[in-house]
């Protein structure tokens, strides 16, 4: 069969891989072929990877470390690591889940991704108000360097990690449409996938806990079916974005969540995640 997806020989990066859409995702990768390099701070254990490197992604050293270990051109990056909010402060879930991606692209990925190559990161469901809620969180992503975005995450006062976790996966969904012209004109295509509630994931239980449990957490978030997705889900969708089948589509914000975000736009459904960081 013709390799349709173009992974075969490939060098791809993926954070978050030893656990839920991670792990998922990495297995797809090694499947078809590619030569994957895994990052998380647990051990990556998928057969067949090509290196494990431990990162721990609040600490901008810990990043340049991994990147050192890493071959100096790849073709493929995939952004899945995250923390849920819910057992982390506002500063740490910020910093994990925007501030550490936006330091990877603009030092690394901006000169290391080959021509004609592609990148995505994982965003969220309860980042689909970002236009909303731009005012918030728009200096953080137009700050220059590390520090910089630090201080200014830091600026926001005493908030909580739940919200840390919306704001900064709004601030992802809108820096991923930012740069794709200047990615564009080396060929490199950039997009994000934003999932619904996905089961069996690292972040599955908190949402349960947070939201009063399984039954109550479900009944909020599901799109037009009545079960959660599955890492793979979200994976798939990842996998096809970052192939060769997607070759055409960048600046792309894809909803992986049956629905949910569709029957939100109509009325159909109530948005639980229109939460701001200003309160009146």
């Amino acid at each position: 069969m013709k390799d349709v997806f173009g992974y075969k020989g490939k060098k791809c990066v993926i954070t978050g891989a030893a656990s839920g859409m991670g792990k998922a995702t990495t297995e797809m990768l090694v499947e078809l072929g590619a030569e994957v390099y895994a990052l998380d701070f647990k051990e990556v254990t998928t057969p067949g990877i090509k290196q494990y490197i431990n990162v721990n992604l609040a600490e901008r050293e810990s990043i340049d470390e991994a990147f050192r270990e890493l071959p100096e051109k790849f073709d493929s990056f995939f952004g899945v690591a995250g923390v849920s909010g819910l057992r982390e402060g506002f500063e740490f879930t910020f910093i994990v889940n925007f501030v550490a991606n936006k330091y990877i692209t603009e030092k690394y990925l901006s000169n290391r991704v080959n021509n004609g190559g592609s990148i995505s990161y994982v965003a969220s469901v309860a980042a689909i108000n970002w236009k909303n809620h731009l005012h918030e969180y728009k200096e953080i992503v137009n700050a220059k360097t590390w520090d910089e975005m630090l201080q200014l995450v830091k600026a926001t006062g005493e908030m909580s990690g739940h919200l840390g976790y919306i704001t900064s996966k709004r601030a992802l969904v809108y820096h991923t449409k930012t740069i794709v012209p200047s990615f564009a004109t080396n060929n490199i295509r950039v997009n994000s996938v934003s999932p619904g509630l996905v089961a069996n994931t690292g972040l599955t239980s908190e949402f349960y806990e947070y939201s009063g449990g399984k039954e109550k957490s479900e009944n909020k978030v599901h799109g037009a079916v009545n079960y959660s997705g599955e890492p793979q889900d979200v994976a798939s969708a990842l996998i096809f974005l970052n192939s060769d089948m997607a070759r055409y589509i960048s600046g792309v914000d894809l909803c992986v969540d049956y629905g949910g975000y569709a029957m939100i736009s109509v009325g159909l459904k109530e948005d639980v995640h229109n939460s701001s960081l200003i309160k009146s």
